[in-house]
């Protein structure tokens, strides 16, 4: 079994990402230093507290391969979150799908 971990990005922030070749952080991560992302179980409660009202949102499947990730309990919930201390390239990410 793979241990990928999950990115939610706006359609925005996809774009981004497929221009530059990386991903960077939302203003969340530049703010917190990393890049904050989710377990496959973590995803729907991630995306139903920071993206409650957006439509068009990409999650991305990363393959954590070569990247400075840190599992990190969170301050405010007191979970154990992926944290990319890097920029995200865009050869880590395995695949992308809209969400609803």
């Amino acid at each position: 079994m793979d241990n990928y971990i999950y990115k939610i990005l706006t359609h925005d922030q996809f774009k981004e990402m497929q221009d530059q070749g990386r991903f960077s952080g939302s203003a969340l991560d530049v703010k917190d230093g990393y890049i904050h992302c989710s377990t496959e179980e973590q995803v729907q409660a991630v995306r139903e507290k920071f993206f409650k009202d957006q439509d068009t949102l990409i999650l991305l499947t990363i393959s954590p391969k070569g990247l400075d990730v840190r599992f990190e309990v969170s301050p405010r919930s007191k979970q154990c979150y992926p944290h990319i201390y890097e920029n995200l390239p865009i050869a880590n990410v395995i695949a992308s799908k809209k969400i609803a």
